[in-house]
């Protein structure tokens, strides 16, 4: 299913991002990523590890001009992503110039 369909669906809205607001995003990953990787119980590493998961998703939707519905948030930011959602090729190039280097 497209994302198009999404939001035809009621799924995901229309989201106009920064690279301010993508920077924030990528800030909390790297974040999360490093505190994974902590001495801290497997159960934090594991909800840690999943925000940065999902922060990750959220740049992607943001990327292409979508956010998910506050409804199931969570699953339908990584669920908008599956490969058949994905850009093409051609597309995915023009949104890495879009992110902060």
């Amino acid at each position: 299913m497209t994302l198009a369909k999404w939001l035809e669906n009621g799924w995901l809205r229309r989201h106009r991002t920064s690279r301010e607001e993508i920077s924030g995003l990528l800030g909390i990953t790297d974040r999360d990523i490093a505190d994974a990787k902590s001495t801290i119980s497997a159960d934090w590493r594991f909800g840690i590890a999943y925000n940065a998961a999902l922060k990750l998703c959220t740049i992607l939707l943001y990327a292409e001009g979508y956010k998910a519905e506050k409804t199931l948030q969570h699953y339908r930011t990584i669920m908008a992503l599956p490969p058949d959602t994905w850009p093409s090729e051609k597309k995915r190039c023009r949104l890495s110039e879009r992110l902060p280097c």
